[in-house]
């Protein structure tokens, strides 16, 4: 009996451990960085492994192929996919920001500086109203977003393709969701872990099957393993030809990796030299760089992919998840990972807590950033 309680004891404190250490996170240079991913088979929408010899063969589902394992709901809840969506309101601006044009703190409902562009309110009185609805807001802003999220599910969390096939009536009204929309033809993105989590993952491709509104297919083309022909946006109905598979001959697999540099900056390698000049193409190297650190170093998740950020006094997103748990400081002055523990011997204290690191530590060499007019005040 008493050996009994003791293991009880014992699987209580295991549980409650578990709980508390949940979500896990990626540690600075963890072992979990030389994690081999087995091959997974493609699957379609209706969730059948996909067979390249099939000639009716459908687009790959990234929601059945990798949530068939991975908790798919739980990764597009953070904040790469939100962006904002997650508290988005026809009213957020007006109660949280006496902004009343806005709808959310994130890019996902607030103005976007580069083309004056907005979202439209989920309810309009006019048609001058809807400015962008989101079937054409996802035509030119889903290129920088994986998917899921906005993307994927309407304001009511009903998926687009699925309520429009239902309600073809939807596409007359005036909510900004649906107005002049096509979903039931062109499918929704769903987020797209090979954006991430391929290092040969082909951008360009996708960016051409978004901007032709081929939502359901542009995993695929990202993928590379099928080209597409075809344009929603033109009338046509998209034809998929996949690509032969090395190994195996009745479907096709996928590695996925951990992500590189290369991934990261298919989106932020232009955001950054559009919003401030600054360029991520190997002229910036320095010593980080140059002993094998990348992104996801100062940049770890864990399954939750709510992807660790520092702090800005510039940009705003998500700042309540905003740690000072890997930076400059942390790490040299703890020595992670082997960093130096410099004493800055003659510089005034004064200095150092006022001027950041970066001011004297790293080289840029900046191109001349896109001129911005901040309409938001």
């Amino acid at each position: 009996m008493k050996y009994s309680v003791l293991a009880f004891a014992v699987v209580v404190v295991a549980v409650v451990v578990l709980l508390v250490s949940w979500p896990p996170r990626l540690a600075v240079g963890s072992s979990s960085e030389t994690f081999t991913h087995p091959p997974v088979a493609l699957r379609d929408e209706a969730g059948k492994t996909v067979n390249p010899q099939d000639a009716d063969a459908k687009p790959y589902s990234p929601r059945k192929t990798c949530g068939g394992c991975h908790p798919y709901d739980t990764i597009t809840k953070a904040y790469h996919f939100q962006m904002g969506a997650e508290v988005m309101s026809d009213d957020w601006g007006a109660k949280n920001r006496n902004r009343p044009w806005i709808q959310s703190p994130g890019q996902n409902g607030g103005q976007h500086h580069m083309s004056y562009m907005w979202l439209a309110k989920k309810v309009n009185r006019t048609e001058a109203e809807v400015g962008l609805s989101t079937y054409q807001y996802a035509q030119t802003c889903a290129v920088c977003h994986p998917g899921g999220s906005i993307f994927e599910n309407d304001r009511d969390g009903r998926r687009y393709d699925t309520r429009q096939a239902a309600e073809p009536e939807i596409a007359s009204s005036l909510d900004g969701d649906y107005h002049k929309a096509a979903w039931d033809r062109s499918g929704v993105l769903e987020a797209d872990c090979l954006m991430c989590h391929k290092p040969d993952y082909d951008h360009k491709a996708r960016t051409t099957q978004v901007s032709a509104a081929n939502y359901r297919w542009a995993a695929t083309a990202g993928a590379g393993v099928g080209d597409v022909e075809g344009s929603v946006i033109a009338g046509q109905t998209p034809t998929l030809k996949y690509k032969p598979s090395n190994d195996s001959s009745d479907r096709i697999t996928i590695v996925p990796k951990r992500p590189t540099d290369r991934n990261c900056l298919l989106c932020h390698g232009e955001a950054e030299t559009k919003k401030r000049g600054h360029v991520w193409d190997g002229r910036n190297e320095d010593v980080h760089s140059g002993a094998g650190m990348t992104c996801i170093s100062c940049h770890p998740s864990g399954i939750d992919h709510q992807i660790a950020k520092g702090r800005s006094n510039s940009v705003f997103v998500n700042d309540e998840l905003d740690s000072d748990e890997v930076s400059c400081v942390s790490c040299h002055t703890e020595g992670r990972m082997g960093a130096s523990r410099p004493k800055h011997e003659g510089i005034p204290p004064n200095h150092l807590k006022t001027i950041a690191c970066v001011t004297c530590h790293v080289r840029d060499s900046n191109v001349t950033a896109v001129h911005t007019v901040d309409t938001t005040t």
